[in-house]
Formats: C-alpha cells, structure tokens, sequence
C-alpha cells in the first residue's frame, strides 16, 4: 500500500463514528466566541464521543443566544451552537427589552 493510499484510508476511516452513539463534531467556527474543550487535544478530533460536553464563551462585548453547553447523547448534541452577537445589536436590545417588561 503507497502512502498516498494509507493517509487516504486513514481520513475515511477518521469519520466513521468509534461508536454509534458518537456525534460529529459542529462546524468548528463560532463568530465572535470559542469553544472550550474537554481537552486541547480534542481540536483536531472529527467526532466527539457519548456524553461529551463542548462549551462556549463570547468574546467581550457580544452576548450569547443559545445554549452555553451542549452535550453528546445517544448520537445527537442536546442543541444548536449558539451566535454571539453584539451587544448594541437590535436583536439584543429587543431581548433585553421584553426581559425588562416581565
């Protein structure tokens, strides 16, 4: 087998999940925040195994919508990867807004 063959084999089999109930990891690009890892290691990983948990943070001066920890069950992450969105945008102004009414 060429080398070329091997590292092609190794990227396919890199993607099939170690266990069924393993996820793939979301799109590694979060606007104006980072994900925070179990591990530094796991950056490079494809697919994250069951119960793993994959937390977000803001960069100063934007506010997250969505979920500030998802997790890995059962193949599925418990939800979507929130947006960081500036503080002074309309959509977070509205937002405070409404919780300042209740």
């Amino acid at each position: 087998m060429t080398f070329h063959q091997i590292r092609k084999l190794s990227s396919v089999l890199a993607n099939i999940p170690l266990s069924l109930l393993d996820c793939r990891f979301p799109n590694k690009k979060l606007a104006n925040g980072l994900y925070h890892y179990e591990s530094l290691q796991h950056v490079l990983l494809t697919m994250a195994p069951e119960n793993y948990l994959l937390r977000f943070r803001c960069s100063p001066g934007f506010i997250m919508k969505g979920s500030k920890a998802i997790a890995c069950i059962s193949s599925k992450w418990t939800d979507k990867v929130p947006s960081c969105l500036s503080k002074y945008s309309s959509e977070i102004q509205a937002m405070m807004n409404m919780n300042m009414k209740n």
